[in-house]
């Protein structure tokens, strides 16, 4: 059993983005309890390198909605990042989102980082053209590495232009199920 946050960066509610990621957690009984955190819905700033991170024993000082991805980051084992592609990177609250990890990064007296979990990447992109996803691979990829988390697994899937193409795609939803096996 495991514990799933997953981080969506869609602004669509039932979207591909989203349609894709739960395809990918669809399997009863592998996750032990799946967070969810639709970013478009919270109030995420920003880091404004101020270089404060876990001096009020808490990773930022910022006093925002990532409070409570942080205690679910720190619990979990799995982190599912699922984003739309945006100019061939991350939506912008997911780029705000991992610039906000920068506490997560290292060893710090009291605190905690994100070393050993496992990080999944779920893309969706109108693009038909594959290396539309080079960008956000290589952010992907960087930062898993930064942060020593091992990647479980990167799910990028173009020709999606329609806010519901994913769901008219059973083959892509089952393989994406029978991945959420493998990995969770």
């Amino acid at each position: 059993m495991t514990k799933v946050t997953l981080i969506l960066g869609s602004p669509r509610k039932g979207g591909n983005t989203e349609t894709l990621a739960e395809a990918f957690l669809s399997t009863p009984g592998k996750a032990e309890r799946i967070d969810r955190f639709r970013l478009y819905g919270m109030s995420l700033n920003g880091c404004n390198d101020c270089r404060q991170c876990w001096s009020r024993n808490r990773p930022c000082i910022i006093d925002d909605d990532m409070d409570g991805l942080y205690a679910s980051l720190k619990e979990s084992d799995t982190l599912l990042f699922a984003s739309p592609l945006y100019w061939y990177s991350w939506s912008g609250p997911v780029k705000t989102l991992w610039d906000r990890l920068l506490p997560l990064h290292g060893d710090h007296p009291g605190g905690f980082n994100l070393e050993g979990k496992r990080a999944v990447l779920i893309g969706a992109a109108g693009d038909e053209d594959s290396n539309c996803f080079q960008g956000l691979l290589f952010s992907f990829r960087r930062s898993c590495s930064l942060m020593k988390m091992a990647i479980a697994g990167e799910f990028c899937f173009g020709g999606l232009f329609e806010a519901d193409a994913a769901s008219k795609k059973p083959e892509l939803l089952q393989k994406l199920k029978l991945a959420g096996q493998s990995v969770l």
